[in-house]
């Protein structure tokens, strides 16, 4: 992760998990981030996507996280009976570090982007997540 970022927030990481990257690109959503599954007038179920610019990592949300550090990407279908995300290209060719079929990558979130009324969790590449919690040198979302 970029240098320089506070490791003060250690303590607050709640969730950090790893799924694989399957055909297509799809990655299992799981459960403890349906929550973040709503509902488009127009894709029926689905998830927004952001790129954090400080951090260089993608992020899936509810609702669009405002501030100058992040970039939306826009939506991808939540899809049944899979339960699978597909991260948009774009956000894939940007993240520090890779996004290929068969890789593995870790979702991240503290207890307040969980809990926030814009709920939302980092999907870390290998590279960013594989040193494990301990080593993280990322800060969660901040909410404006």
């Amino acid at each position: 992760m970029k240098a320089g970022s506070s490791l003060e927030y250690e303590d607050e990481w709640r969730l950090f998990r790893s799924v694989s990257i399957r055909t297509n690109y799809k990655v299992n959503l799981i459960d403890e981030l349906n929550h973040l599954v709503f509902e488009d007038e127009l894709r029926g179920k689905s998830v927004r996507w952001s790129y954090d610019k400080l951090e260089q990592a993608a992020i899936l949300s509810n609702k669009s996280i405002e501030g100058g550090r992040y970039v939306e990407f826009g939506k991808s279908a939540y899809q049944l009976p899979s339960g699978q995300v597909t991260p948009p290209e774009p956000i894939r060719e940007k993240v520090e570090g890779e996004m290929e079929v068969g890789d593995t990558v870790y979702f991240l979130a503290s207890e307040n982007m969980l809990e926030s009324d814009t709920a939302s969790a980092f999907l870390l590449t290998s590279e960013q997540g594989m040193e494990g919690l301990e080593a993280l040198d990322i800060e969660p979302v901040q909410y404006v």
